[in-house]
């Protein structure tokens, strides 16, 4: 013996989580690592902790080096209580009866519930332009990132997209959205034939890290399309017919000149300027107004002046015609009888209906009535209305989603052969919204994890956060939330957060043997009468109950009883599909609970059992019942798979005598006479030898041949 044993997987530090500490049993021992060693000599190593303040916590089994947390609850809690690090130290030391290794391991255990995440901002704004027409142009545009933070050392977050429009992703581990224009809504968001074509596009992002703790963020898409059509400045209306009749003075008023947003609010500051020079001895843009320059005392016929004028607002510009009527003196002016109109209907009134009139203040005038669009009409509404004379009726139903319509009815009389007077008014319809859509929730199950015990200990913490959406508009639209009567969960009624209940007398026994408590989501509009929708919330209990009861209910998750496995299975190597025959779609988790003391399987998420250690290393045993719980958010079922390792048999450290045997018989000895014993003087030689590490069976695996030209006479029994 003059090798020491040497760590070969010995890590500087290893990270638990206090959140999965805390759902164990506490009795049960929680898995930490595994250390290994190598030593030249092939001796038997023997693993220890040595003498360190933090050994009531740890444990460790000599022989397989698994390093396990003993969840002492009695000295685990003291040490939460006094503040003291999350840190521990240990001295862990390997041994072949000689000769001893030690090193230094850093056990860190975070707990991730000391802090929430936090999102860098309380709204993200992201913009987007549409270059073409062709969609695939737009297929994964990054639109931007969100980013949340979380003080916790070590915890890690996911991120989740609710109420978003179609065709809009997030990548979950990194927070960066992409946009996918081919399934982008593109009509609803960016066409003219929108309602609101101008709004923001509004949704929300969560992020939920270790301990199930989420944080809520907002997100808002902004068309650049749109946008620089909404900074636009626009005019009122794309003529006017400003009317003056003589006499008049120079510096008479004719009209204000103002211009708009696509919201109908007033831009300031403004200019504006004559684009022809033509008329400008008669008219002039004073302080925003356009007024005569010169007075006019009499004319023998009607005269018309054609204006263009240019309007500056910051960068952009707009103009408009201005054609200005001279009446003489005799001739009678035409008026509406109100310079604006504005009715109000409901969304369900029937095609045909009257909605109202718009007359001259002379009924016996005769003119020619026409609709005319405004660059402030939207989606073409206009083409749902039918003028009769001055008499306005409603042709088709507005869609769902106009609110207002605005338009211009002009009147035209013919004054000569060649001139024709128009004058204006503007009409406003608004639509009434009907209370006819129900709210409609992001889910029809809302899923979370929570430990039993928060619900009787940790009054008013925050859970999660339900949405809904109306697509009706005002009250009929705002939508309220409520729960199905219960002693431990509690909503916020406008905002949907979830959160455990201010309450001291909580009754533990309602959740005895319970693993999952369902409950009923509301969501209510404030129309009259109100509409709503229900969704089902899934608290399911993070601390799992491993007691014989539910074990006697064992069965086995595939058709093999027993599946067979070499030692040479290099990790990562599939052994078998525990979960055969299920539906995948749903999601599911996967635990093996007991039969894996030295960490060699694990089962990922599609329910694949396989290896994540060496197999080929002198094992304690070659066979394993695992035992593995599956949990889909409703209900829990465990199952018991059982594997053999098939050893395979390392030849190249056997030790065969090569002295020779000499062995004396009688010349008349009976057939069958037994000689010698081979099989005990290679026991004796591999006994002996430190390279040799075989047990009795792999010597019994020999095959045995006698060779030679004298081995005729001779038989061997392979048992001996």
């Amino acid at each position: 013996n003059n090798h020491a044993p040497k760590f070969i997987n010995l890590n500087s530090y290893i990270e638990l989580s206090k959140t999965f500490i805390d759902r164990q049993q506490s009795n049960e021992k929680i898995f930490v690592t595994k250390l290994t060693a190598h030593d030249l000599d092939q001796d038997q190593r023997l693993y220890h902790l040595m003498e360190n303040s933090d050994n009531s916590l740890f444990e460790i089994d000599n022989r397989t080096g698994v390093i396990t947390l003993t969840n002492n609850p009695h000295h685990y809690q003291q040490q939460q209580q006094q503040s003291l690090s999350s840190r521990y130290e240990l001295k862990v030391g390997v041994t072949d009866g000689l000769y001893v290794t030690t090193g230094l391991l850093s056990i860190f255990i975070n707990d991730y519930s000391r802090n929430r995440p936090i999102f860098d901002q309380t709204i993200y704004t992201f913009k987007y332009r549409v270059e073409s027409n062709n969609e695939n142009d737009f297929i994964h545009k990054i639109l931007g990132q969100v980013q949340a933070t979380d003080k916790d050392h070590g915890d890690y977050l996911k991120y989740e997209l609710h109420m978003q429009p179609k065709g809009v992703y997030i990548d979950l581990q990194t927070g960066v959205l992409t946009l996918n224009m081919s399934k982008f809504d593109y009509d609803l968001y960016y066409s003219d034939s929108s309602t609101n074509y101008e709004s923001d596009v509004d949704f929300y992002v969560s992020t939920i890290d270790f301990a199930y703790q989420l944080q809520y963020a907002q997100i808002r898409l902004i068309n650049e399309n749109l946008l620089d059509r909404s900074l636009t400045p626009l005019f009122e209306s794309y003529s006017f017919y400003p009317i003056l009749q003589i006499p008049f003075e120079s510096n008479t008023r004719i009209m204000k000149l103002q211009i708009v947003d696509h919201y109908d609010r007033l831009l300031l500051p403004s200019k504006f300027e004559f684009i022809n020079k033509t008329y400008t001895n008669l008219f002039t843009i004073q302080n925003n107004l356009l007024v005569t320059s010169r007075e006019l005392l009499d004319i023998q016929y009607p005269q018309q002046y054609d204006l263009f004028i240019q309007a500056f607002s910051t960068n952009y510009t707009t103009n408009t015609r201005i054609m200005i009527t001279i009446l003489p003196s005799n001739e009678k002016k035409i008026h509406f009888t109100k310079n604006q109109y504005e009715f109000r209907i409901n969304e369900n009134l029937q095609e045909g209906s009257q909605i109202g009139t718009s007359c001259l203040e002379d009924p016996y005038s005769i003119v020619d009535y026409s609709l005319v669009s405004t660059p402030l009409t939207k989606q073409w509404c206009i083409r749902n209305i039918q003028l009769s004379k001055c008499h306005i009726y409603l042709k088709n139903k507005f869609s769902n989603n106009i609110d207002l319509c605005q338009f211009e009815i002009h009147a035209q009389k013919q004054l000569t052969e060649n001139l024709t007077l128009t004058i204006s008014t503007k009409v406003k319809i608004y639509v009434d919204d009907i209370n006819n859509n129900k709210p409609r929730f992001s889910k029809d199950v809302y899923k979370i994890y929570v430990m039993k015990k928060k619900l009787f200990n940790n009054n008013n913490l925050l859970l999660a956060r339900v949405f809904s959406t109306d697509h009706d508009t005002g009250l009929n639209g705002y939508v309220r939330y409520q729960i199905e009567e219960n002693s431990f969960i509690e909503i916020n009624d406008t905002n949907g957060w979830l959160s455990i209940k201010t309450n001291d007398n909580k009754d533990e026994s309602l959740l005895e043997n319970k693993n999952y408590l369902l409950l009923t989501l509301y969501a209510i509009d404030s129309g009259l009468p109100s509409l709503n929708t229900t969704a089902l919330l899934n608290i399911t209990f993070d601390n799992y109950d491993h007691d014989d009861t539910n074990k006697n209910n064992l069965r086995f998750c595939s058709n093999k009883e027993i599946t067979n496995i070499s030692d040479q299975s290099l990790p990562g190597t599939v052994i078998d599909d525990i979960d055969v025959g299920s539906d995948h779609k749903q999601r599911r988790w996967y635990y093996i609970l007991s039969g894996d003391d030295s960490g060699l399987f694990s089962v990922n998420e599609n329910g694949q059992l396989f290896v994540v250690s060496l197999l080929n290393v002198t094992l304690d045993t070659t066979y394993f019942n695992l035992t593995i719980l599956m949990h889909d958010g409703l209900k829990e079922r465990f199952c018991q798979t059982q594997i053999r390792i098939i050893t395979t048999r390392k030849w190249n450290n056997f030790v065969c005598p090569k002295n020779t045997h000499e062995w004396s018989i009688k010349e008349e000895v009976p057939v069958d006479t037994v000689i010698a014993s081979i099989i005990p003087s290679l026991i004796e030689a591999n006994n002996f030898s430190r390279n040799s590490h075989f047990k009795m069976e792999q010597i019994n695996d020999l095959s045995m041949t006698l060779i030679g030209k004298d081995s005729y006479p001779f038989r061997i029994d392979q048992s001996t």
